[in-house]
């Protein structure tokens, strides 16, 4: 506490990113030390938060990674066991042109779905009331809407703000009432936001299904055995591809934080001025010239003045 009411930071220059710290005391080498752990403390603090970020990036992708792979695994196995049953290797050319078609429209109605399980996971963080400021980034799921990443990054950047300023202070201070209700209307716009992207996205995937049952009218000709390696293979393919996407996003997460660094540099470390602000000598010695003069002076015409 008593630190904290000595701690002196004032900007280096008006409009400058820029802070100046100091410190007064009558142990030079204590506030040093003092400084130099303070900021180096608030530097890793603010790393700790990017990385934080970070990894609930990756929580969240070995989560759908865990899903996809119990589902790689199980159907690698039956089309391995369909193959192996029914003395076939792969499909006829015919077939061959079809599941081309067909991939394509799946791949596509994949990536839709994993975009809409990240939507819909925004959303349940803002009903919920989670602190917004661990949110998983929209770039983990490839998510590129501009407007959206942009009122997610509003909405982290305020929560942070909030959690920063909320040490020590009471909800009643003015300005978390301030940022809570910037966050109230942050919350309500991006809420509103994934609703109209959510609308759109469901059309596109029922338009998606659309297309896709065309195809399968077209599989029902096939023989049966061609249909159902056609089945097989079509899943075993789109999990592998979404599974290889989400293995290549976790990777591009773990690159983000080992390279990530903090924000703070520090230009100076904390260094004592060779001359001390307190006391100041020549203006004792000034004080004690001009009394040693002026009290001797005084006695003396106090003295006269009442002959004493």
């Amino acid at each position: 506490t008593d630190y904290q009411e000595a701690l002196q930071v004032a900007p280096t220059a008006e409009g400058s990113s820029g802070i100046t710290i100091g410190l007064e005391g009558p142990n030079p080498e204590k506030n040093e030390d003092f400084i130099n752990t303070l900021v180096a403390e608030y530097s890793l603090l603010g790393l700790e938060k990017k990385n934080k970020q970070v990894q609930n990036t990756i929580d969240f992708i070995d989560e759908q990674l865990y899903l996809i792979t119990n589902s790689l695994d199980s159907v690698e196995g039956e089309l391995e066991g369909f193959r192996s049953n029914n003395k076939i290797i792969d499909l006829s050319s015919e077939g061959q042109e079809v599941f081309k078609r067909l991939y394509e429209l799946e791949s596509q109605r994949s990536q839709e779905l994993a975009k809409r399980k990240y939507y819909q996971y925004i959303q349940e963080t803002i009903e919920e009331s989670v602190d917004f400021s661990k949110v998983v980034a929209p770039s983990a799921i490839g998510v590129d809407d501009e407007l959206l990443v942009q009122l997610i990054n509003n909405l982290s950047e305020l929560a942070a703000q909030r959690n920063a300023l909320s040490i020590g202070v009471t909800t009643n201070n003015p300005k978390i009432r301030e940022l809570d209700a910037r966050i109230r209307v942050a919350r309500e716009a991006l809420s509103e936001n994934l609703r109209n992207i959510m609308d759109g996205s469901a059309i596109m995937i029922k338009d998606l299904d659309n297309r896709i049952a065309q195809i399968d009218n077209e599989i029902a000709d096939f023989p049966k055995t061609e249909r159902d390696l056609l089945s097989i293979q079509r899943r075993f393919v789109l999990n592998e591809t979404l599974y290889t996407y989400l293995l290549e996003k976790r990777a591009e997460a773990g690159i983000a934080m080992a390279s990530a660094q903090s924000d703070v540099e520090i230009i100076d470390p904390a260094l004592t001025e060779e001359i001390p602000i307190k006391p100041k000598g020549s203006l004792n010695y000034a004080i004690g010239l001009l009394l040693g003069l002026i009290l001797p002076a005084v006695y003396v015409l106090f003295k006269d003045f009442f002959d004493v």
